[in-house]
């Protein structure tokens, strides 16, 4: 899992175009997975 701190890269404007700080704070969180190595042995195994 990691987790990608938007509030520097991404902000979030308000009607004035200010940065609307509370808004702004937000953490987007990705699962890391290795399903596409899986997937592929998989697919060579049944070919």
């Amino acid at each position: 899992m990691t987790a990608n701190g938007l509030s520097s890269s991404q902000l979030i404007l308000q009607e004035d175009g200010l940065e609307d700080a509370q808004r702004s704070r937000r953490v987007e969180f990705v699962v890391v997975t290795d399903a596409e190595k899986r997937l592929s042995t998989i697919l060579q195994e049944i070919r």
